[in-house]
């Protein structure tokens, strides 16, 4: 039962780190989103000025989003031990009433 209720806490956890990831998510696009767009350099051409922010950015957004897939990996692993400590006490609270009969 205790298992349980720590695997209860731990997924509550991840949840609320997810939604953080994924609003961190949502206001680095935004960000990003908001830039204006870069030409494509020609050769000689000077490097443009928001290249560099906006390189800054994406390698911002990519972390962040590798932060979310890691996080909902480990969401489905706690939610399928969570899902299994449930089914076994399920189980043995089904053969403890059996075996009272």
């Amino acid at each position: 039962m205790a298992d349980r209720r720590q695997l209860e806490a731990e997924l509550t956890k991840l949840d609320a780190r997810l939604a953080d990831e994924r609003q961190a998510v949502s206001v680095v696009r935004r960000q990003l989103d908001s830039r204006p767009l870069i030409p494509a350099p020609s050769v000689g051409a000077a490097w443009h000025p928001e290249a560099h922010a906006v390189t800054e950015l994406r390698a911002v957004l990519a972390a962040r989003r590798s932060t979310v897939s890691r996080l909902e990996a480990q969401r489905a692993a706690v939610a399928a031990r969570l899902e299994q400590a449930k089914r076994l006490q399920s189980a043995s609270r089904d053969a403890i009433s059996g075996a009272s009969q």
